[in-house]
């Protein structure tokens, strides 16, 4: 954070449109009663909090004052954006190679 405002990074603005991109699946898993993806996203979500909550005790273990929730779900949105601009990155290089190899 800076002093004159908010700072927030590229990997949590896209954390939080996967996130979003997330819960609307999650409605449509339950509207469509396929109760396996919904039960698998909802562990992606524990899973994905997890890490968030992980990463921050991590980065405040000599600033205990610095944790709280708006901490906790800024350290989330940051994980998650990683995780998905890793993965995007990875799906480009493997399809680009099966394209290429064609």
């Amino acid at each position: 954070m800076q002093p004159n405002g908010t700072r927030v990074s590229l990997r949590a603005v896209v954390g939080g449109m996967f996130l979003l991109w997330l819960a609307y699946c999650l409605h449509w898993a339950q509207s469509e009663r396929k109760p396996m993806w919904v039960l698998a996203g909802c562990f992606g979500l524990l899973f994905l909090s997890a890490g968030g909550l992980a990463v921050m005790f991590h980065r405040t273990r000599t600033d205990r004052a610095q944790r709280g929730l708006r901490r906790w779900f800024l350290e989330t949105l940051k994980l998650t954006g990683t995780l998905v601009i890793g993965f995007l990155a990875l799906f480009v290089v493997f399809r680009g190679y099966n394209l290429l190899a064609r």
